[in-house]
């Protein structure tokens, strides 16, 4: 059996349906930005499809697939892999998971790329998608509105240095 990734989405948050099976994208990520680096983006999950080449399985197969965090300064980091199930005749299939946070070294354009083997076969490179980490720039009056916001929250004064 040989699948393709089809598509690759970031989100703030991934929410699929246990009776529909349909998976809900809550605010879609193109940009992400800090204050100051590094940071943490709360909220972020991922979605992906992929398809059957050729004919579907006509057993379940088992799948393994791996998100990569690619960066433009370091080398690739695996953020997570896990294991699922191709089932028999399935042409389609579709992963959905959340993570806590994502970890914002500096500003630069990140992508994201789900990759899968099938049994122990080889890692096969999967859909992409990228993110461009921007830093904020506020003005001196945005930053004292939001250091007044805070200390009325009660959540402590930020940090709002440039």
């Amino acid at each position: 059996m040989k699948l393709r990734g089809e598509w690759l989405v970031l989100a703030e948050r991934v929410i699929n349906d246990s009776m529909t099976q349909n998976l809900t994208l809550v605010s879609c990520l193109e940009q992400v930005a800090a204050l100051t680096f590094p940071a943490q983006h709360a909220g972020f999950g991922v979605a992906a499809r992929y398809r059957c080449e050729g004919p579907p399985p006509e057993k379940a197969q088992k799948v393994r697939y791996r998100l990569l965090r690619l960066s433009e300064a370091e080398p690739p980091e695996t953020i997570c892999e896990f294991n699922g199930v191709w089932e028999a005749g399935t042409r389609r299939g579709r992963i959905g998971t959340n993570f806590q946070l994502l970890r914002l070294k500096r500003a630069e354009t990140l992508t994201f790329r789900m990759d899968h083997r099938v049994g122990n076969g080889p890692w096969v490179e999967g859909p992409s998608c990228a993110i461009d980490v921007v830093k904020l720039e506020l003005t001196d009056e945005q930053r004292a509105q939001l250091q007044r916001d805070a200390a009325r929250l009660g959540l402590g004064v930020p940090s709002t240095d440039r």
